[in-house]
């Protein structure tokens, strides 16, 4: 049935995460990647920025759950080739190629080790080597192997000239009869998360690329790092095989480029830093960055940027001019204009270019067949009605992560919720599939103990003997089995986990791995699906609590790791069944914040059908949003967008009330009694708080007590009135001061109030850390603004602006790191770009 079906095409983070919503609230989804296994960038990366954590960890669970999901249908080697209809009622057409392999194959790699057929693993990105027969990464899902028949000797459905991999199967799981299918699927809405893919490379010419081994794209360099990579997490130069011991990063290779992309790329300054940062905790002795602007603008990035440069890390502002083989080196000419060095030529034993992120092969023709449109930069274009970029140019298909531009995890993995949230809207059936019934293993008798060591890449393994663990562990009492994985959260090892405690009778289960806190409802999938009650799991967490924290010891790290595995196991030895209580749902939401946040949040949860409360303080809707006259950098008028969300929100049935505060709130998830100033009490069975935040007030800069000094907040109320020529504008003011991160839409704001003024005849300076406009046509203003004649001057980046910038007689005086000159600006109004704080009050 189309009511109770969603299409996201794509299988990375973002397509991943949607399928996974949108499966647990009830609708069914069909989940098309067109490569052979889900995850996309996403799995073949080391750590995330800026917390360092595992990438493959924090997404092998979702990948594993996807495929389980009794609720999502996986489609991989698979494209939509056609689609008709309307919203509420498509019709999909989807082609799925062959795979030549069962689900019967126990991925043995018998038959890997006897093909003879040998090429380049792309996903490797050309450094490493597979066969014709392959898994493309260790925890790829669905997990069975694929046979790559461009390069394999036989050519279904010809007979078979080689018959070597299907002589060695032991369970008969190659099939060369496979065919392609075609499905058809009546869908209610379709969700877009296609992703992108990176420049290539030799398109810049000057940075050497292919013409020197050694000169590497940071996905390359990714898989330098991956334990699972080509060397095994060794960070080795391609020509010889040897450490470097100084490394380049090139920021903006290709991206705010007119040659090539003009806007930010978005990701690419936090993933150099945390390679950076990762080089130097390898060991590199000496590790640049070449930089235009570090926009480090998401929760916790200044904070790493920070800890990067402390640890040793270069940073020069400067883009090299040429990058050339220099014997075994790599002769790199730059300008530092930190410094003011005219030209510097230095020799590095390997280069890493920050390559720009662009739309995904694929696109242009997938706008066609879907029949939406496409901006300028090549990314689905988005309708913008509700000032975000998830719903697309026709109504029910929406858009998610990076197919409407670059971004990064976090951002994709919210979007993909939104665009859920937003396509749950036309499902009108749902439903929840009872789990088939699995013969329980017995709990009586003795226990008997199974423990599974995880290397997690080389994040425990790197640091802990894993063998000496498990030696060690086989010494407890009532263990049964001991196993290493190199990935334990991975589909097939999830799998071989749930076998081994069905074939040898295991009762109580020890993982000894990374945070419960994350992985614990993954390993209790393996023990519900081996009939095993999933309340008799331990888990020691060697990695967070004794490998990260231990690793210049290694010595007490693996005396740690055994006393935490032996404490598990005597946890585990005394473990007893529970059973899971159900308690039904209150089906009424609290929504809690009256901004755009809180009234889109309401509305939609009102137009799924559920009975929605929204609750604001203040006398009218809208929060800061009211404050503004046009939001940057799309130009959308503020008063209209907010205008056209209330009456969206009046539509939709919510209950509003206006001028009220949340008295009390008690209960337990699923069951929240509340209580409302305004008297109102109702039960509900889900809280959103959308409390927003505040403005800074500032208290540098004369403000308040010099009429000549107002807010960006201020000048938003004003820019029209403004009667003194020279305007300044001053940034980071509240922000970046130790205290507080980056407010993220500061700069953004800053670029457009100083185009509004100029284009009024105000002459305009703008005075900033950095230039952080990283959002979709954000550059673009930048760039537009410069054009303009808006002057740019850069204060010191390691200054808070009250200490960089001095204010006297209507005059500014700030050191410009550009031109090293100190300069004077005639300043008749200065404008602080304020950004934001918590609510103090809620």
């Amino acid at each position: 049935m189309s009511e109770d079906r969603i299409l996201i095409i794509g299988g990375g983070i973002a397509g991943i995460q949607g399928a996974l919503d949108a499966a647990n609230a009830g609708a069914k989804v069909t989940l098309v990647e067109r490569s052979p296994t889900v995850g996309g960038k996403m799995s073949t990366l080391d750590k995330n920025f800026p917390t360092l954590d595992c990438s493959i960890c924090i997404e092998s669970p979702k990948m594993s759950e996807v495929a389980l999901n009794p609720n999502v249908e996986l489609l991989t080697m698979a494209e939509v080739q056609g689609i008709e209809g309307e919203a509420g009622s498509f019709k999909v057409l989807i082609k799925q190629d062959a795979r030549y392999v069962t689900d019967a194959c126990t991925r043995c790699a018998e038959c890997v080790n006897v093909c003879p057929i040998i090429v380049k693993n792309e996903f490797d990105y050309g450094m490493a080597a597979r066969k014709a027969i392959y898994t493309p990464i260790e925890q790829s899902v669905p997990g069975p192997y694929v046979i790559d028949t461009q390069n394999c000797l036989n050519d279904p459905p010809n007979l078979l000239p080689c018959s070597r991999c299907t002589d060695v199967c032991g369970p008969n799981a190659i099939d060369f009869n496979m065919k392609a299918r075609l499905l058809e699927r009546d869908v209610a809405s379709v969700i877009v998360a296609t992703g992108f893919d990176l420049l290539d490379p030799t398109l810049l010419t000057e940075f050497g690329y292919g013409k020197h081994p050694d000169v590497l794209t940071s996905m390359e360099l990714e898989r330098l790092l991956q334990a699972s990579g080509p060397s095994m997490g060794e960070i080795v130069r391609p020509s010889d095989g040897k450490h470097p011991e100084k490394v380049l990063f090139v920021l903006c290779a290709g991206s705010r480029d007119e040659r090539l992309v003009k806007y930010c790329s978005r990701i690419c300054c936090m993933y150099s830093i945390k390679e950076a940062y990762q080089l130097k905790d390898h060991g590199i002795k000496e590790v640049d960055v070449a930089y235009m602007d570090i926009r480090a603008f998401g929760k916790g990035f200044d904070e790493f940027y920070d800890r990067t440069r402390a640890s040793g890390v270069r940073f020069m502002r400067g883009r090299p001019a040429k990058v050339s083989p220099n014997g075994s080196a790599i002769r790199v000419s730059f300008e530092n204009t930190e410094d003011g060095a005219a030209r510097i030529d230095e020799d590095y034993g390997m280069v890493v270019l920050a390559t720009a992120a662009i739309p995904s092969k694929g696109t242009e023709a997938l706008a066609r067949l879907l029949g939406i449109g496409l901006g300028p930069d090549g990314f689905f274009a988005s309708a913008d009605r509700d000032g975000g970029f998830n719903t697309s140019t026709k109504e029910g298909i929406f858009l998610a992560g990076c197919s409407t531009g670059p971004k990064d995890i976090p951002d994709s993995v919210i979007e993909a919720g939104a665009a859920v949230a937003k396509a749950l809207t036309y499902v009108k059936t749902r439903s929840w599939p009872v789990p088939a019934e699995v013969v329980q293993i017995s709990t009586e008798g003795e226990p008997r103990i199974g423990v599974f060591v995880c290397h997690c890449g080389s994040n425990i393994a790197g640091v802990i003997d894993v063998k000496a663990v498990m030696d060690f562990a086989r010494t407890l009492p009532n263990v049964v089995h001991v196993q290493d994985q190199m990935y334990s959260c991975g589909a097939s090892t999830l799998n071989d986990i749930s076998g081994v405690i069905r074939d040898k009778k295991i009762n109580r289960v020890v993982v000894s791995a990374c945070s419960p806190k994350t992985h614990y409802p993954t390993f209790q999938g393996s023990l519900n699906r081996a009939g095993l009650n999933p309340y008799l799991l331990d888990m020691a967490n060697i990695r967070n609590m004794d490998s990260w924290v231990h690793k210049e010891d290694r010595e007490g790290a693996l005396q740690k790791a055994k006393d935490m595995v032996k404490m598990s196991v005597l946890r585990a030895m005394n473990m007893k069944a529970l059973q899971t209580m159900k308690f039904p749902v209150t089906q009424t939401a609290l929504v809690v914040g009256g901004g755009v946040a809180g009234i889109v949040a309401a509305t939609n949860l009102a137009k799924q059908g559920f009975e929605t409360h929204l609750v604001e303080r203040e006398e009218a809707l809208g929060g800061v949003l009211n404050s503004m006259s046009e939001i940057a950098p799309l130009g959308i008028e503020s008063k209209a967008l907010l205008g056209a969300l209330i009456e969206e929100l009046h539509e939709s049935g919510a209950k509003i009330h206006w001028s009220t505060q949340v008295e009390t709130i008690t209960g337990f998830v699923g069951s929240y009694d509340v209580h409302l100033t305004d008297g109102t009490n109702f039960m509900a069975g889900a809280v959103v708080v959308a409390t927003g935040a505040e403005p800074y007030v500032p208290t540098e800069f004369d403000y308040g007590r010099n009429p000549n000094v107002v807010t960006s907040l201020e000048l938003e109320g004003m820019i029209d009135k403004v009667t003194g020529k020279n305007v300044s504008i001053i940034s980071c003011v509240g922000s970046r001061n130790g205290a507080s991160g980056c407010s993220r839409f500061c700069c953004q704001t800053m670029i457009n109030q100083a185009l509004r003024l100029k284009e009024k005849g105000n002459e305009v300076n703008v005075l900033y850390k950095d230039i952080r406009t990283f959002s979709r046509f954000g550059e673009e203003e930048y760039e537009k603004a410069g054009e303009a004649g808006v002057r740019f001057y850069q204060y010191p980046q390691g200054s808070v602006p009250q200490d960089a910038i001095r204010m006297a007689d209507g005059k500014l005086t700030v050191k410009d790191e550009l031109s090293g000159k100190e300069l004077e600006l005639q300043s008749d109004l200065t404008v602080l770009n304020v950004g934001l704080t918590r609510r103090k009050k809620q």
